[in-house]
């Protein structure tokens, strides 16, 4: 696969102290897409302030993204209570995977983009807002602490 800066970002920024359950607790409390909320935040990072037409590219993605490998998904969870750990190991490699090709595709709604002069951290929030809003999620007191982390972890 061709060097994506996205995907070592991400790999990065999940891999830091509670960072992983705290993106999963928005995908599953507030319906976020994990690769969107470090899309956002990776696209701060560069300055890159996402327009409205690279957060519609970036929504279509995930809904493509989310139909095809949702199944997938869903049985490596349901088989976690089974004790099959290797069957959810190779499961889960094939939905990592997944991801990869989906950050790609991210990705490459950013390469003619060029980056702007603001703050990062204002970019980055600025990406996040837009992104909640055109995808209709609206957080809750529940969700900002895991929001918070993530965040002060990107910019740590």
């Amino acid at each position: 696969m061709a060097r994506n800066p996205f995907w070592t970002y991400s790999l990065r920024l999940y891999g830091r102290p509670g960072v992983s359950s705290a993106c999963i607790a928005l995908q599953d409390h507030a319906g976020a897409d994990v690769n969107l909320l470090l899309f956002c935040l990776w696209a701060g990072q560069q300055r890159i302030a996402l327009s409205p037409a690279v957060i519609a590219g970036a929504l279509a993605v995930s809904k493509e993204w989310r139909r095809a490998m949702m199944p997938l998904r869903q049985a490596r969870r349901a088989l976690k209570p089974m004790g099959v750990d290797r069957l959810r190991g190779a499961l889960l490699r094939l939905e990592i995977q997944a991801e990869r090709l989906q950050q790609d595709r991210l990705y490459a709604l950013t390469r003619t983009t060029k980056r702007g002069k603001g703050e990062a951290v204002m970019v980055a929030a600025d990406n996040l807002a837009a992104y909640f809003r055109r995808a209709g999620i609206v957080l809750t007191r529940r969700d900002w602490p895991a929001l918070r982390t993530v965040v002060r972890s990107a910019f740590a």
